[in-house]
């Protein structure tokens, strides 16, 4: 069970995974110089879902009263 955290510790962890998410995806471009803008953005939104789901967690769980 995930514990209470403020909403200071709360952003932090979602900053702290959105940077994860930047930095992965510059790294798959790297991987992948000549991709098309529509197959980055199709990586970009594929990792967006991963953080988006991240995000959610943060926020109902690292509340005291989430659930």
């Amino acid at each position: 069970m995930a514990h209470a955290m403020s909403h200071a510790q709360r952003r932090a962890a979602f900053l702290e995974r959105a940077i994860q998410m930047f930095d992965a995806l510059e790294n798959w471009y790297d991987g992948h110089p000549d991709a098309s803008f529509g197959e980055i953005e199709a990586e970009a939104r594929r990792q967006r879902r991963e953080l988006m789901g991240q995000a959610l967690a943060i926020l109902i769980t690292g509340r005291d009263r989430g659930f």
